[in-house]
Order: structure tokens, then sequence, then C-alpha cells
């Protein structure tokens, strides 16, 4: 028996490498640059501070998760998974505001770019979320 043990202490992962490092990169260095960028296009919404709920909201989730990872805490992958499930629900409503803004307006400047924007943002949480679980 305590040569099986010695065998398991062997290959047991030990600190962030690998598909968690990406994630933790993209997590807390990636997508807040993202944001940015999208803020550097869309200045009017500089002043919006819904949008800026959301943001400190998502992200805040996406740094204390990542932080608790780094320091090898396990409740960091529940508040991981949780920051990928707001960021769902914020991709959600971005394509139901789209919609929306779409129907009540024809001629609005809603643009494609706006629709992807909210699908890549449930696509990366969902793919994400489903390599955790």
């Amino acid at each position: 028996m305590g040569e099986s043990d010695a065998a398991i202490q062997e290959h047991v992962p030990v600190g962030v490498g690998g598909w968690l490092a990406f994630f933790l990169l993209t997590m807390m260095v990636f997508s807040p640059l993202m944001d940015v960028v999208y803020l550097g296009g869309h200045p009017e919404e500089l002043h919006n501070p819904f949008t800026w709920s959301v943001i400190v909201v998502v992200h805040g989730l996406g740094f204390y998760a990542g932080i608790l990872i780094l320091r090898g805490k396990a409740k960091g992958i529940r508040w991981a998974k949780i920051r990928l499930i707001v960021g769902v629900g914020v991709g959600v409503l971005g394509i139901a505001g789209s919609i929306a803004g779409g129907v009540a307006d024809p001629h609005a400047t809603a643009t494609s770019s706006d629709l992807m924007s909210s699908l890549r943002a449930i696509g990366y949480s969902v793919q994400l979320f489903g390599w955790r679980t």
C-alpha cells in the first residue's frame, strides 16, 4: 500500500499550469483588456453606470477567483464557475438588448459586432465552464 500511495503522490498536479494558467490569464488579463478596447470604441458608454457596474462585477469576480486559485484555495474554482455563469448572463442580456433595440427602432445603429461580442462572451463562458466541471 505504501508504494501505491507514493506513486499517486508523484502524479498529483501542483500549482497552476497548462489550461488552468491559460484560463487565469484570459480571465484576469485578456478579458479586462477587451473591455478597455470596447470602451475605447464606444466612448458614449463611459458615462453609463450600468456598464461600469457590470464591468466591476464581472472582472471583480474574475480577479477574486483568480487570486484564490493562485493561492491554491479550492473555493477559487467555485468562484470561477460563478464568474462564468455571470458571463453567460451578461451575454444573454446583451443579445436580448440588441434584439429589443432592433425591434424598437429598425433604424438603430446596432452593429453585428455588438451581437458577436455577446455571442463570444457566451461561448467563452460555456466552453470554460464545461471544461472545469
